[in-house]
This record gives C-alpha cells, sequence and structure tokens, in this order.
C-alpha cells in the first residue's frame, strides 16, 4: 500500500494503461519531475541554467540503482520540493498549501522511509532557516499529514498485523551501512569485495559531480563563496554532513533516530545517501557555476581538477593493467587454498563446488578492473570525458558548459 498503488496519479494510470507500461511511463515521469524540481531549487539560489542542468542531471543520475523501484522513484521529487518550499515561505505564506500538498502526495505516493528522511532532512533545512521557517514548515507537514490520512489510517491499523509492527531491532535495522571501504565506488560504481560490509549499491554518485561538490565544500571552509550564496551553501553543506554521519557504519546519529517513534521503523543507514547525493547535484551544479566565472583566482583550481581527472584515469588504467598479472596468481592461491582446507576436515559438499566459489569470489573483486569485461572501459570513458570536460572549463571555452553537463549525461547511460 504505501508503494504508491492507490496514490491517484498512480492509480489513474494502472486502469488506462496496461501495468507495464504504466510502470514505465510512471518512473520515467518521476525522474522527470525530479530533475526539474531540483533545477528550479537551483535556479531559486541564483544557479545559471548550466547549473540547473547538471544538477538536474546528477540528482537523477545518483539514483540509478533506485530507478526500477517506483515507490522509492516517487520520492525523488519530494525532497527538493519540500526544500523549495521552505525557502519560499520566507516570503509567501501560499508555501505552506504548496508545500503540504507535496507533504500529501509523498504519503499517498512514496515509499515511506524516503518519505521519512525527506521530511527529515526538511525539518532541519527549515532549522538552519530559523525559527519563522521552521514553524511554518511543521505548519506544512501537519496538513500534509492529514491529506495523506486516507492511506495512513489503513497502514496503521495493517501495520499491527505485520513483522513491523513494532520497530526493528537495532542490529537489523543498522545492517547495510556506509564504511570507509566504500569510498572506492566513488571511482568504480561496480566495485566489490567478498566479506566486506557494502553498502546497498548506492555510493556511486559520477565522478565528476563528487569532485565538483567536493570543491565547493572546501570553498565553504576557506570562507570562498561570495554572498549572499554563502550562507545557503554553508546550509546544504551542513545538511548534507549530517546525512552522510547518519549513513556511516555505528552512527550514533542513526542510533539516535532509531530510538524515537516512526523513525524506528527506518533501516539500512546507506539509504540516508539520497539526501547526500541531492546535496551533492546541487553543489555540483553551483560550483561549476562559480568556476565558469571570470576570476583569475579560480585558474589554480580549475588546473587542479582537470590534473586530478587525468591522475585518476592513469590509475585506474594502470591497475586495469597489472590485474592482467595478478589475476592468474591469485586464482591459482585460491584454487589452493580451496584444496587443502578441503583435505582439512570433512565438507558437505563436493569439492568442485567450493572450487567453483572460490574462483567466483575473485571474478567478482576483479569485474570492475577486467578487460575482458565492459565495466572497466565503461569507466575509462566517463574518466577520460571528465577530463576533457575539465579541461575545456580550464582552457575557458564557451562550450564548456556543455562539455560538463554531457560527461553526467554519460555516466547515467553508461552506467
Amino acid at each position: 500500500i504505501l508503494g504508491g498503488a492507490f496514490a491517484p496519479f498512480t492509480w489513474l494510470s494502472l486502469n488506462l494503461l496496461p501495468p507495464l507500461d504504466a510502470y514505465h511511463w510512471l518512473v520515467a515521469a518521476n525522474a522527470l519531475v525530479a530533475a526539474v524540481a531540483t533545477a528550479a531549487f537551483i535556479r531559486q539560489l541564483g544557479g545559471s541554467r548550466t547549473a540547473q542542468l547538471i544538477g538536474g542531471l546528477t540528482w537523477v543520475m545518483s539514483q540509478w540503482r533506485l530507478i526500477p523501484d517506483w515507490g522509492v522513484m516517487m520520492a525523488f521529487s519530494i525532497l527538493p520540493l519540500l526544500l523549495l518550499a521552505v525557502r519560499a515561505s520566507a516570503t509567501s505564506r501560499w508555501a505552506v498549501l504548496g508545500g503540504a500538498a507535496v507533504v500529501g502526495y509523498g504519503w499517498l505516493s512514496a515509499h515511506y522511509q524516503w518519505q521519512l528522511m525527506a521530511l527529515a532532512a526538511a525539518t532541519v533545512w527549515a532549522v538552519l532557516h530559523g525559527w519563522r521557517a521552521l514553524r511554518r514548515f511543521l505548519l506544512t507537514a501537519f496538513i500534509g499529514t492529514l491529506l495523506g490520512l486516507p492511506l495512513l489510517l489503513p497502514a496503521a491499523v495493517y501495520q499491527q498485523e505485520s513483522l513491523r509492527s513494532t520497530a526493528l531491532p537495532y542490529a537489523e535495522a543498522a545492517a547495510w551501512a556506509v564504511t570507509p571501504l566504500d569510498a572506492g565506488r566513488l571511482l568504480l560504481p561496480h566495485l566489490w569485495a567478498p566479506g566486506l560490509p557494502w553498502a546497498e549499491g548506492q555510493v556511486y554518485a559520477g565522478l565528476l559531480p563528487v569532485l565538483l561538490a567536493v570543491v565547493g565544500v572546501v570553498w565553504v571552509i576557506r570562507r570562498r563563496w561570495p554572498l549572499p550564496l554563502a550562507h545557503e551553501v554553508k546550509r546544504l553543506a551542513t545538511l548534507g554532513t549530517l546525512a552522510l554521519l547518519t549513513a556511516l557504519m555505528f552512527s550514533p546519529l542513526f542510533w539516535l533516530l532509531h530510538q524515537l517513534p516512526v523513525l524506528g521503523t527506518l533501516r539500512s543507514p546507506a539509504r540516508w545517501l539520497y539526501i547526500v547525493f541531492f546535496i551533492v547535484a546541487v553543489l555540483a551544479g553551483l560550483t561549476a557555476d562559480r568556476l565558469r566565472a571570470d576570476d583569475p583566482k579560480l585558474e589554480r583550481t580549475r588546473r587542479g581538477l582537470m590534473r586530478l581527472a587525468v591522475s585518476v584515469l592513469i590509475l585506474v588504467a594502470a591497475a586495469a593493467l597489472a590485474l592482467v598479472v595478478v589475476r592468474p596468481v591469485a586464482e591459482r592461491m585460491m584454487d589452493r587454498y580451496v584444496r587443502n582446507s578441503y583435505a582439512a576436515a570433512p565438507r558437505a559438499l563436493p569439492l568442485e563446488h567450493y572450487l567453483r566459489v572460490g574462483q567466483d569470489i575473485i571474478s567478482r573483486a576483479a569485474y570492475p578492473l577486467d578487460g575482458r569485461e565492459a565495466a572497466v572501459y565503461r569507466t575509462l570513458l566517463i574518466l577520460a570525458a571528465s577530463a576533457l570536460a575539465l579541461r575545456q572549463l580550464q582552457r575557458r571555452r564557451s562550450t564548456a558548459w556543455f562539455a560538463l553537463a554531457t560527461v553526467v549525461a554519460l555516466d547515467l547511460l553508461l552506467v
């Protein structure tokens, strides 16, 4: 029920179109609305069309593993629209009603965990904007929740008969968190290693947007953003940092949220990257805007970004070449280890089964850099395109904005 099957637009689409066609159209429509909402948010911050294009594409692209889930996809537009409503409520009371409509639509259509995360992010965003913004957002959330009662009330009743009638045990809720080892997936989206607590695949947001967002955060720390944009970027960085800390393994923030009513039903800290990547998308667009400015002080940053992209490209290419030598050695060592372990103690299954498992572990670990797989060539192509786009930016070419946006779109298509 909370996956949106009975939401107004979803219900109408399922009655007008064959179910599979309706599913695809709903996913595409929600992706488009999410991108447009992100662009509107960046525009309100003063971002150019280039910033809006980069931000909108990055936001949709960063959710590449979740796009097939329409209940989650419905929530992609909720977060930017709520943050937009909080800012708009400072000057217009009508924004309260608009925000309430967004909250109500979210309850009726989106996966409830993503809805709760969006509401939590909007609450922090309102706190950062002061008491009046928080007061109006609380009114927004209250009215919107009333609009969602036709679905929330029966869901609350039937939940008592399910396994989710109470909060999940903390150990179960905290599974699938982000670890420092997941940083490798910022470069190689298909990276995998046996026995490591990887997040739920939702770590890769594109090399170029992440580089631009990191530059934006550095500028926040060094106070290099022009006023009044500096205040909004600082708030964005604060919200993104809090969400990232919640997503980490053994996060005290996630533990604290787990102790609260309703929020105790949330699981998987890694899902809070949903908020982090929206902030990455917005910062990437705004930073690209700033780097295109006619300011000699930015020349060093532009040149450093281009060289960093080239260095990463060389590093990944070298690792792929080294794998040609390392993989046969690793396979022989794994084979020897499995045979010795099998001979040392009785086993339930034949030796051939354990040999296949051992080889599968090596294949999965080597997949992102294996020259026999397309993954490594996709990665190298994205890195090369990123380096070329940053080169265009460094040389102050008029086509730099197009190159940056193209790389983000290319990333989405290839991944």
